[in-house]
């Protein structure tokens, strides 16, 4: 219990200041760089923002994946997935707009939702698991 929690913790102190120095530098420098490989591309500073948020929120579920396959709960990770899909399906057909921001957008939320499913997989995962341990503790001093 103690070192899944340890393990999620150092998992996210690593990920957010990755990801926020990433956005950050993205943001910023994204002129000079883009400019120097291929002078004419042009992107939206907002929509390169949210792509990186996006990729960051997927990086901070690999915390979560580890977990939920160490524990043999694939079919929780498949319905994370799915119900992220279907998010993004939804929000490119039915948002207004043009299609890159419908992507961007549905990205995003795709991603936030696969985190807060999987967040939520792995909080019932741990509670079980806890719950077991107890169970195994009082027949053992029994």
């Amino acid at each position: 219990w103690q070192q899944i929690k340890y393990y999620i913790k150092k998992s996210y102190q690593i990920f957010i200041p990755i990801s926020l120095v990433s956005i950050i530098g993205l943001y910023w420098l994204r002129p000079f760089v883009l400019r120097i490989i291929y002078p004419d591309f042009v992107y939206n500073r907002l929509g390169l923002a949210v792509l990186v948020l996006g990729t960051s929120v997927i990086m901070l579920v690999a915390a979560f994946i580890q977990f939920l396959l160490a524990y043999n709960k694939v079919s929780n990770i498949v319905m994370g997935w799915v119900v992220a899909g279907l998010i993004l399906t939804i929000i490119v057909i039915y948002m207004p707009g043009d299609i890159l921001t419908r992507l961007e957008t549905g990205y995003l939320a795709g991603a936030l939702s696969i985190w807060a499913c999987l967040g939520v997989f792995t909080y019932q995962a741990l509670n079980q698991m806890k719950a077991n341990n107890k169970e195994l503790s009082q027949e053992a001093s029994l």
